[in-house]
């Protein structure tokens, strides 16, 4: 890799990790310092994941559950954030409290790359979301029905991503008639994804087992 200017890196205000902006492509790049930790971005990010689908007609959630690593820490935080920079796509989901779109707490923030997904406590970090999702609006967002996870988004934070795919709207234009994600999930993975847990308290300290494991199949 090429030697660069330091003025080409801006830190993220908080938390330190130094990254470099191209406006261009619409994307973060690491600095050296943080590309010679090892991380690198994967050539065909949803290969794995196909590889598993392949030949599969119905399976349960437990088929494809990810690893994932509860964050409440500023360590925990910088450890995944070169993680979620390489990845260059991101699976975002929230759990919020009980109180509407328009007046909630944002209870859980779920991350997820292709091989493994991780839980952002907001309670524990509420000094550094805003800073993580300003750095993070820069990288496209998959999602499924934005509509209200974007006003909590913009409420709470005042943070919107520059670019998103709602497969909810992608499922819409396609004609399926019940978009929700646990019908199409069911519809193309022949995956049963159970939302016992969808309405539960998030605000609840600590997580039961069964929320963090609802929470990243969720993301």
């Amino acid at each position: 890799m090429k030697n660069r200017s330091d003025k080409e890196f801006k830190r993220i205000k908080g938390i330190g990790l130094p990254v470099r902006v191209n406006s261009r492509h619409s994307r973060l790049h690491l600095s050296p310092e943080t590309q010679d930790s090892g991380l690198r971005t994967q050539d065909s990010p949803g290969y794995k994941l196909m590889a598993r689908l392949r030949h599969t007609r119905s399976m349960t959630a437990d088929a494809l559950d990810l690893p994932f690593t509860y964050v409440d820490t500023p360590e925990r935080l910088a450890e995944a954030l070169p993680v979620w920079f390489a990845a260059g796509l991101l699976g975002v989901d929230i759990e919020c409290s009980l109180t509407g779109n328009h007046h909630c707490v944002l209870a859980l923030l779920q991350i997820a790359t292709h091989d493994q997904v991780w839980l952002v406590d907001p309670l524990a970090l509420s000094d550094l979301m805003k800073p993580t999702l300003e750095a993070l609006k820069e990288i496209p967002w998959i999602v499924h029905d934005f509509s209200g996870d974007g006003i909590v988004f913009k409420r709470v934070y005042d943070v919107v991503p520059d670019s998103v795919l709602d497969t909810m709207l992608l499922s819409k234009a396609l004609g399926y008639p019940q978009p929700g994600l646990k019908t199409m999930a069911k519809i193309k993975l022949g995956l049963s994804i159970p939302k016992d847990e969808q309405d539960s308290n998030w605000m609840m300290r600590p997580l039961r087992e069964t929320q963090l494991v609802y929470g990243a199949r969720d993301a």
